[in-house]
């Protein structure tokens, strides 16, 4: 069976390497198993993690498919690792094996022997010297210093993009939305990898929990969004893609567990969901971070508390709430309705009179001035959104 670059693969469990076990794969096994091999044992070592694709494999061992297929074979063989395949999903998982300590693997009846023949039997009794510290008293340091400007791209706006992508957070991993199986279901010329970046699959999931779609239609209206040569991807044609969608229940989920379009639907007595409530909804996955279901508790509370037939009246209660969760770290639905079992009282009556409009931030500010029990962390918060409002 040919190995594909579109292939996938994940590591079982993870193997931690000590002196003794690089000492026995560097000196001994490397002889016998080459360069190639142990690169790849080396870089699946330290590749834990979601799935991952062979193609991404080659692009960091710098080197074909082939020689990735070949060295995984030779693993095997001298049993640094195990390997099994799922052709329904293109999914390979491997579990590297330690290496034999340096002396079970020189008195080792086949190894020990293909060594001795490999390197010479003088050298292969003088390795068994070699276990304690390297001696290098006496000696000067000649090694050479990597030259960055050979590797870094002259273009300066390159430069900020990159440093600017490495403060991006691991998004969560979605229970509403299975990241891999999207993944899966997408070929390289549909959804380049150069574009599956931290920001781009955390939109693509918070637009999938919001409306209720699912891994494999998302994969189609992203390939809609995806152009190829150069690699582009549109946003904001995605997100359109994603607000016109005619979702139904297919999983046949019920309460809580329902997309929150349409649990909010469902709330509306049938009512379609306006533009400014679908916008709410994608806030509250994007800025405040809450799990479907939580945002369900949320919004069905704050209709209640409202006695409104819609959401829109209830927007700051909403977001006044929401950012209390974020902070608490509200994700599951007990903890969310444990929260509100003691939110009574905080809320402003449905009949209380009309204000004019607020901005986001002045209806955050305004709900936390509210709270006779604002911590530390919350006080911070209000002098930023204070200083914000005086910029702005």
């Amino acid at each position: 069976m040919n190995l594909l670059g579109s292939d996938y693969y994940e590591m079982i469990a993870d193997v931690s390497l000590s002196q003794e076990d690089l000492f026995s794969l560097c000196v001994l096994y490397q002889p016998l198993i080459g360069h190639s091999a142990l690169s790849l044992y080396l870089t699946l070592a330290n590749n834990e993690g979601d799935s991952h694709t062979h193609l991404e494999l080659c692009t960091l061992m710098a080197c074909s498919i082939d020689v990735i297929e070949e060295g995984r074979s030779i693993l095997e063989q001298y049993g640094l690792l195990s390997s099994w395949h799922k052709e329904s999903e293109q999914l390979y998982r491997y579990q590297l094996k330690k290496p034999l300590a340096p002396e079970n693997f020189l008195d080792h009846y086949i190894y020990g022997l293909a060594y001795r023949k490999m390197v010479g039997a003088i050298a292969a009794d003088q390795v068994r010297q070699r276990f304690a510290r390297l001696e290098v008293s006496g000696f000067t340091e000649v090694t050479k210093v990597l030259d960055s400007s050979r590797l870094l791209a002259s273009d300066v706006k390159e430069l900020k993009e990159f440093l600017d992508q490495r403060k991006v957070k691991p998004m969560k991993e979605n229970e509403s939305f299975n990241q891999r199986a999207f993944l899966r279901g997408l070929r390289d010329i549909n959804f380049p990898l150069s574009l599956r970046t931290p920001e781009n699959l955390e939109m693509i999931s918070n637009l999938a929990v919001v409306y209720g779609i699912s891994e494999k239609r998302m994969g189609a209206l992203v390939s809609r969004s995806t152009s190829y040569q150069p690699d582009t991807f549109d946003k904001e044609k995605l997100a359109k893609l994603a607000k016109a969608e005619a979702v139904e229940n297919e999983a046949n989920k019920t309460g809580y567990e329902m997309a929150p379009v349409l649990f909010l639907k469902e709330l509306q007595q049938g009512v379609g969901v306006s533009e400014k409530n679908k916008a709410l909804l994608e806030e509250l996955v994007r800025t405040y971070q809450l799990p479907g279901p939580v945002i369900n508790v949320l919004i069905e509370y704050a209709i209640t508390t409202r006695k409104s037939k819609t959401l829109s009246p209830a927007h700051a209660l909403v977001r006044e709430i929401a950012l209390s969760w974020k902070l608490n770290n509200i994700e599951t639905v007990e903890q969310a309705q444990n929260f509100l079992a003691s939110w009574s009282g905080r809320t402003k009556p449905a009949n209380s009179p009309a204000q004019p409009p607020l901005t986001h931030k002045q209806q955050d500010l305004f709900s936390l001035e509210q709270s006779a029990d604002i911590d530390a962390e919350y006080q911070k918060l209000i002098e930023e959104l204070k200083a914000l409002e005086k910029q702005s």
